[in-house]
């Protein structure tokens, strides 16, 4: 879902003063954000983990790093890459809660 489509929806459902809180930012661009202010939350669900491991590292880097909390559904198959993720997140005082499978 793009940006736009979020914001559209966002807009909808929430007064004016609520939808200036929350701020999007598309993959295009994680690369020339600088200074973010400090964040309450994020969300991805699968997106993340589908960006390569240099989009994921900026968004570790720019973004999760500034969270206070988080939220993510992933698909990463390998043992590797799970460690590889949350090695990451453990260098900018990220935890990781993962779910056992049912």
């Amino acid at each position: 879902m793009s940006v736009c489509c979020i914001d559209k929806y966002l807009t909808t459902i929430l007064s004016p003063a609520n939808r200036k809180k929350i701020k999007l930012v598309p993959v295009s661009d994680i690369n020339t954000i600088n200074n973010l202010e400090p964040m309450s939350l994020f969300i991805s669900n699968y997106a993340f983990s589908e960006c390569n491991q240099t989009v994921r590292s900026n968004y570790i880097n720019n973004i999760l790093s500034k969270c206070k909390y988080g939220y993510a559904t992933i698909n990463l198959f390998t043992q590797g890459e799970r460690c590889e993720l949350n090695n990451q997140l453990t260098k900018v005082n990220l935890n990781v809660i993962e779910e056992n499978e049912i």
